[in-house]
């Protein structure tokens, strides 16, 4: 078990941490806003619909590169 060691991944003791918790639910807040679905927008950004969904759920930090691309997509 790791104690205090922060993931890449946004994660702290295997906890979300708040940054990726509110990037979660803006993703999803912002995404229903342009009506659009999980996988329209996952194949909108090229990852896959379950990649996707564990970013709204707060289980994943996406990529820089990725990251990029849903800022773009999403306005």
């Amino acid at each position: 078990m790791r104690f205090g060691v922060k993931s890449k991944l946004g994660m702290e003791n295997d906890q979300p941490t708040r940054t990726l918790l509110v990037f979660a639910f803006n993703c999803q807040m912002l995404r229903k806003r342009l009506n659009l679905s999980q996988e329209a927008l996952s194949h909108k950004v090229g990852v896959h619909r379950t990649g996707y969904q564990r970013y709204e759920a707060a289980k994943a930090a996406p990529t820089f590169k990725t990251l990029e691309l849903l800022a773009t997509s999403l306005g």
